[in-house]
């Protein structure tokens, strides 16, 4: 599984946007709403931490997700806002869990005119940096505040902006 489509399942850092509601697009002045998703994703040692690591996701029903276009029908900006998805996290080496509860995040992501992408994620949100990002991980790490991040053409995300107070989920999961 790709690390962009694990990280939009989850959906705490870019919601995936599956399904849109309607064959005619609206206006930027309106917004597209679109089905939001979870799933349980396992990442291999040193993707997410030094270790293979599950996550568990369930809930979410009060989300609600979009899309805005242009008049050219290109999409420009995405949104996922609402409480989250309550996370269990398993240490699959040692069987060591942790679990998120559900609480409020939203997501907007800008579509730059160079491909890449900006986002700004506020509330609840884990992030998965793998050791090609910036700064390298692999991390998994539970941020309460605000995140931004931009993510290249490559896939590569960079972390431009970190507010609030965090979990290391790896470290949490090895002890």
């Amino acid at each position: 599984m790709s690390r962009s489509r694990i990280a939009q399942l989850i959906c705490v850092v870019a919601p995936l946007l599956i399904a849109a509601l309607g064959t005619a697009r609206p206006s930027l002045a309106e917004v597209e709403k679109v089905d939001c998703q979870q799933g349980d994703f396992f990442l291999d040692g040193g993707q997410a931490c030094n270790f293979p690591l599950f996550i568990h996701s369930e809930g979410g029903e009060n989300r609600v997700c979009g899309e805005f276009y242009d008049k050219n029908d290109n999409l420009v900006r995405t949104f996922s806002a609402g409480k989250g998805y309550m996370l269990t996290l398993t240490n699959k080496a040692t069987g060591a869990t942790l679990t998120a509860p559900a609480n409020g995040s939203n997501a907007h992501t800008r579509y730059n005119a160079d491909g890449s992408t900006t986002t700004v994620a506020t509330g609840h949100n884990l992030i998965i940096l793998f050791p090609t990002d910036i700064p390298k991980g692999p991390s998994t790490v539970l941020y309460r505040g605000q995140v931004v991040y931009t993510v290249d053409l490559n896939g590569v995300w960079t972390l431009t902006k970190v507010t609030g107070n965090s979990t290391d989920i790896c470290a949490a999961l090895s002890d």
